[in-house]
């Protein structure tokens, strides 16, 4: 009785969550509109930026068939090239050794991070080859993500277990990991120090792709995840190790100090969040949403109140900023 009391509580207070998550969206997205509502017009569309800083006036057409252009480009490059290995691959090749290192290497591409695909391709196609920065470009970045998955939706998976918790496990520390590279990266790019670290990107690719290919025929998607994994703790440590030598010139020990208190928080979040999935019986899509939206909230919550315990001087002065910009 006591447990399904707790069931139902969990229950409604999911629910008020769950509506509380999407009235703060709708909320967003409708004052967002009704302070750009006296802007929006057909010349918005279809007139091109002005003003100074460029886009402070004008319209967004450039932008807007950049996109739509950028899509269609990339799709095409994409879905040719895939679809194409994909056939030959299943019909052609299916169990020469030549097979197998495609495979691999598509796999692999298949678990790097798409702000490396940008990196790299930002180095390779228009610092070293000076293509200048155009569609072309872009396309050619987006297409080679879109390959490894026209390839691994158009062949035959029927003999892969995809159901592995590990391998999610696995890519969340990687996201994890790059989250926390994200602030040295940004860091690096705002001192102007881009070219100086670009080797950080080589290097994150190189390993990704070595490492994914050695493992993946042996441990197969976890091999991957492996991969990735390693590749974004090396650009992690190549970041911090930069920043400290070159810029910030600051001790390392405030590192571990932050990673030390980001770590904790996330082994809170989840020892709290899988205590609270025992109170859910996630047999179909609309459990895992309700699922989803708790522990989102609960990551949330706990990751404030993180801050405000370890960080509350920073805490006051970005609530100040808020305060003052609104």
């Amino acid at each position: 009785m006591k447990n399904k009391l707790t069931k139902y509580v969990i229950r409604i207070l999911a629910g008020l969550l769950g509506i509380l998550t999407i009235a703060v969206t709708l909320f967003l997205f409708l004052y967002i509109f009704w302070k750009g509502k006296n802007v929006m017009s057909l010349s918005f569309i279809l007139d091109k930026p002005a003003g100074v800083p460029l886009g402070t006036a004008g319209g967004i057409y450039p932008a807007l068939m950049g996109s739509i252009y950028l899509g269609a480009l990339s799709a095409l490059m994409g879905g040719i090239i895939g679809i194409g290995v994909a056939v030959y691959l299943v019909f052609y090749t299916r169990k020469s050794i030549f097979y197998h290192v495609i495979s691999a290497c598509i796999t692999g591409l298949s678990g790097i991070p798409s702000i490396l695909f940008g990196l790299v391709g930002y180095t390779l196609l228009i610092y070293q080859f000076g293509l200048g920065r155009s569609l072309l470009c872009s396309a050619i970045c987006v297409a080679v993500m879109i390959v490894p998955f026209v390839k691994i939706y158009t062949a035959n998976v029927s003999d892969a277990n995809y159901i592995e918790p590990l391998f999610g496990v696995l890519l969340t520390v990687a996201a994890f990991i790059t989250c926390l590279s994200s602030p040295y990266s940004s860091s690096v790019i705002a001192a102007g120090h881009f070219r100086q670290t670009r080797w950080a990107a080589y290097g994150e690719a190189l390993v990704n792709v070595l490492l994914s290919i050695l493992l993946v025929r042996r441990f197969g998607l976890i091999g991957v995840a492996v991969g990735t994994v390693v590749a974004t703790l090396y650009k992690l440590i190549f970041y911090v190790v930069y920043l400290k030598k070159n810029i910030l010139n600051r001790k390392i020990s405030c590192f571990f100090k932050r990673e030390f208190i980001n770590l904790s928080t996330v082994a809170l979040i989840f020892v709290i969040g899988k205590y609270i999935l025992t109170f859910f019986d996630i047999s179909n899509y609309a459990q895992w949403v309700l699922a989803a939206v708790v522990i989102t909230v609960l990551a949330c919550l706990v990751t404030i109140g993180s801050n405000v315990l370890f960080y509350r001087n920073d805490c006051i002065a970005l609530l100040h900023k808020v305060i003052h910009r609104g």
